[in-house]
């Protein structure tokens, strides 16, 4: 046998064959001979040999390639299995097996798609990347527990608060005034307060019942928790 390329699959009669470089079969008898491979187009041989007959048989696969149309919004630098191709809207003729198609653009986040062309007929991708802050916003779960245990929930304001103290006000400072201010920017609060057992996993010397709110801290040790606590979540 003469396959080419090597390290498809071979079946005679419809078994799968090992063996592919020389095979015994019962003289007298038709057979048949598949031969096929991922990216190519198979081949199918049938013969019958006398007594003691031997013959070369030749199963030379044909590529397979596919037409592909790329596109994506807004237009971004495509990669296939890792090489750069050009920018969208693109065609490209592939081999027909699995591809992996990356879409990139700054400050955007990449998109990956797997695609695998056919010669029967063109096929299309198309995609919409996200800028990356949108990206991770839309990724952001709505309440998660932080590395100490407190939970967490998420917020989207979209209002305008009173800031700062008015002339009237106790307590209120020469360079203090009042000042509208437009809350826009998501974040994340807690749902209760930060407890004894939190706290206890930054300072062990606290004590109290770890079910209850921590207190008697300073404004210091507060902020030191909450930078332990973002060093915790990264």
């Amino acid at each position: 046998l003469n396959l080419q390329p090597s390290g498809g699959q071979l079946t005679l009669n419809g078994l799968r064959i090992d063996n592919q470089d020389r095979l015994s079969v019962e003289a007298g008898k038709q057979h048949r001979l598949h031969y096929s491979k991922p990216g190519f187009f198979s081949k199918t041989e049938t013969f019958t040999l006398d007594t003691n007959e031997k013959r070369t048989l030749d199963l030379t696969l044909q590529k397979e390639m596919g037409k592909v149309e790329i596109l994506s919004t807004p237009t971004a630098e495509v990669k296939i299995d890792g090489k750069a191709v050009g920018n969208t809207p693109i065609e490209l003729e592939l081999n027909a097996v699995p591809h992996d198609v990356q879409f990139s653009l700054q400050g955007y986040r990449t998109i990956s798609k797997s695609i695998t062309p056919t010669a029967s007929e063109p096929q299309k991708i198309s995609v919409t990347l996200l800028p990356e802050a949108q990206a991770r916003k839309a990724e952001a779960p709505r309440v998660y527990k932080t590395k100490a245990g407190g939970e967490m929930a998420l917020f989207f304001p979209n209002d305008i608060i009173k800031m700062g103290a008015g002339r009237d006000e106790p307590g209120q400072r020469a360079n203090e005034f009042l000042k509208q201010v437009r809350l826009n920017r998501p974040f994340y609060a807690g749902t209760h307060e930060v407890t004894n057992a939190e706290f206890q996993q930054f300072d062990s010397s606290k004590s109290g019942d770890g079910k209850l709110p921590i207190t008697n801290l300073s404004w210091l040790e507060a902020v030191k928790f909450c930078n332990w606590l973002s060093q915790q979540e990264g």
